[in-house]
C-alpha cells in the first residue's frame, strides 16, 4: 500500500488537510514525497497494540499519583438500571478517599473527566512514533530510485469524540455528567481502526477495553456508534494543562513524554510482555511520585 495523501479511506474519520503542524497536531504526509508502508507488525519489532500497551502502562503509572479533590463518600443510586455513583467532595484537601474504597473505584475516580488530558498528553508523541522512519531495513532498488523512506508503522492518529454508553456514572453536585468522551483513534495502513482510551474505568468499563477495535468500541461503549474528528483540539493543550489538577499535569507531562520519547524500543521488543510493561511502569511511577511529592508532600 502506497500512501501520500493526508486523508484516510474506508474510515469514518479523515485527517486535517490544512497542513498545519502545531504542537499536538496530527502528522500530515508531505504530498511531494510518497512513502512505502510497512506491515503493522514489523519484523523483530512491536505490533501497534504492543506499543499502545507500553504507552498505557506509562499513563496509568502517572495518573496513579494524581491527587484529585478528596472524597468524603461514594453513594450509589440510580433508576431503570442506570448506576449512578454520587461523589461528595471535600474541596479543602486532596487525595483522601473513604476507607475500604476499592482500588477499581479509586482508579475510576482519578480518571474522571481526564479523557481530554489523556489525548493531550499522548496525541503528538504517539503520532510521531507511528509515523517514524525505520532505523534499519533492506533498501530495495525501487525505494532507492524513488527516494521513498520506509515507515515503521505508517499509522495515523486522530482525536475522536463519542457519546459514551456508561456502565456506571459518577455524579458530582454542581457538575454536569459527561456526555462526550475523547479517545485516540489509530488508523493503520491495512485499514484497521484501533481505539486507544486511557480512561475507560471512569465509565465502569473493563480496563481491557483501553485498546480495542473501533467496531467493538462503537458497539459496546457508545450511544451514537460514530465519532467526530476533533484533532484540532490538540492545539489547546498548553492552555488547559497550566492549572489543571493543582498543577500536577504541568509538572508531570514533561517527564512522561521524556520517558516515552527516550525509551529504547528495540530493547523492549525482545522482552516478555509483562517485563516490558513493568519496566516502563516503574520508570513512570518514580517520575510521577517525585512530582506528587514536590506538589503535595
Amino acid at each position: 500500500m502506497v500512501s501520500g495523501d493526508a486523508s484516510v479511506s474506508k474510515t469514518f474519520l479523515t485527517l486535517p488537510t490544512d497542513g498545519h503542524r502545531g504542537f499536538h497536531d496530527t502528522v500530515v504526509h508531505n504530498e511531494s514525497i510518497m512513502t512505502l508502508s510497512s506491515n503493522t507488525n514489523p519484523s523483530n519489532g512491536l505490533t501497534i497494540e504492543e506499543v499502545l500497551q507500553v504507552y498505557l502502562s506509562a499513563w496509568n503509572a502517572t495518573i496513579n499519583h494524581l491527587r484529585p479533590l478528596s472524597v468524603t463518600s461514594f453513594e450509589e443510586a440510580g433508576e431503570n438500571g442506570d448506576k449512578v455513583i454520587k461523589i461528595n467532595q471535600d474541596s479543602r484537601s486532596r487525595g483522601c478517599i473513604p476507607p475500604k474504597t476499592s482500588t477499581e473505584r479509586e482508579t475510576a475516580y482519578k480518571k474522571l473527566d481526564q479523557c481530554d488530558m489523556f489525548c493531550w498528553v499522548m496525541y503528538e508523541t504517539l503520532s510521531e512514533h507511528l509515523q517514524r522512519i525505520k532505523k534499519t531495513y533492506d533498501r530495495c532498488f525501487l525505494e532507492i530510485f524513488a527516494n521513498r523512506p520506509t515507515l515503521e508503522y505508517d499509522a495515523n492518529v486522530c482525536w475522536a469524540v463519542f457519546t459514551p454508553r456508561p456502565v456506571s456514572t459518577f455524579a458530582i453536585e454542581g457538575s454536569p455528567i459527561a456526555s462526550r468522551h475523547s479517545v485516540l483513534h489509530i488508523l493503520t495502513n491495512d485499514d484497521r481502526s484501533i481505539i486507544f482510551d486511557g480512561t475507560v474505568e471512569q465509565f465502569g468499563w473493563e480496563a481491557s477495553k483501553a485498546i480495542s477495535s473501533l467496531e467493538d468500541f462503537s458497539a459496546q461503549c457508545t450511544l451514537d456508534g460514530d465519532g467526530k474528528d476533533e484533532s484540532c483540539r490538540a492545539r489547546l493543550r498548553d492552555y488547559y494543562i497550566k492549572f489543571a489538577d493543582g498543577g500536577y499535569w504541568c509538572e508531570a507531562i514533561p517527564g512522561l513524554l521524556e520517558l516515552l520519547r527516550g525509551t529504547d524500543w528495540d530493547s523492549l521488543a525482545v522482552m516478555p510482555a509483562e517485563a516490558r510493561a513493568e519496566a516502563i511502569r516503574s520508570d513512570a511511577d518514580a517520575r510521577a511520585q517525585n512530582v506528587a511529592d514536590r506538589l503535595w508532600g
